[in-house]
């Protein structure tokens, strides 16, 4: 089974690294800030400049792991940032002291400090198991929607540990299969920190989904040549693909935790 995992583990980085690059020449006007499944649970939401609105289950994503965290004038790390939409989000919303985006693709890397120049707000290429980061030196770290990629889930929480201050949170919201499951729970507990809360959430990740379908099913159509629909679909989670199907029969679980760093 482990070899199939680190297979399966390699071939989807592969994917991904052709995804982003595919992306990157179709999105000509920089509007897939954000790639990730959403949140949508019913209750008030943030409000959204009207530029933001088209993405307000995936802002909601974000919004909803951090807004019982104090992020104003911090220093906060995204790692795994992407194409940057929800780092740039918190950075204009909660006004950290300085926010750093650290992804292992340079095209996206390239994308977000071109399309995300604001104040305080900065992004590097680097590996999540690798952070190239001094110890102690950030006061919260998140991470959303990208562990499930990593190799070594171990290594990539004993460098959020190092990197953070004493007191300092991580952040996490993230899915896993229903038979990794129970390892991802252990990789957490025995992460050294302290686990403050956890929650189940997949089944506000499927109405997001069902909110955000039209949505996503159109930039589809609109971006992505007519022989590359059923992946790019597929890919986006929309209703009746597999990753959907996944997450709506509990196949698998998508979570939140927030652990933090004894003083």
């Amino acid at each position: 089974m482990a070899g199939w995992y680190e297979r399966r583990l390699f071939f989807t980085k592969y994917i991904f690294r052709i995804w982003y690059k595919f992306v990157n020449r179709v999105d000509r006007k920089g509007e897939l800030v954000f790639m990730n499944y959403g949140f949508s649970n019913g209750e008030p939401t943030p409000d959204l400049e009207p530029n933001e609105e088209s993405n307000r289950t995936c802002i909601q994503l974000y919004d909803q792991l951090v807004k019982n965290s104090e992020i104003k004038d911090k220093h906060i790390l995204e790692v795994g940032s992407g194409r940057g939409g929800g780092l740039a989000f918190l950075t204009q919303r909660y006004k950290p002291k300085m926010a750093t985006g650290l992804d292992l693709n340079k095209t996206a890397i390239s994308f977000c400090n071109k399309t995300h120049a604001h104040k305080g707000l900065k992004f590097h290429h680097g590996h999540a198991e690798k952070l190239p980061f001094e110890d102690n030196s950030m006061d919260i770290v998140i991470n959303v929607e990208s562990s499930h990629r990593y190799e070594n889930m171990h290594a990539f929480l004993a460098e959020v540990k190092r990197v953070l201050r004493p007191g300092g949170s991580f952040l996490l919201t993230d899915f896993r299969y229903d038979h990794h499951l129970e390892k991802f729970k252990r990789d957490i507990q025995a992460a050294g920190m302290n686990i403050v809360n956890n929650s189940l959430i997949t089944s506000f990740v499927v109405e997001a989904l069902k909110n955000d379908n039209s949505r996503r099913v159109e930039l589809v159509k609109r971006l992505v040549p007519w022989f590359l629909h059923k992946h790019a679909l597929e890919f986006s989670g929309v209703v009746g693909s597999r990753s959907y199907n996944n997450f709506e029969s509990g196949r698998w679980s998508y979570l939140n935790y927030h652990l933090k760093k004894e003083m």
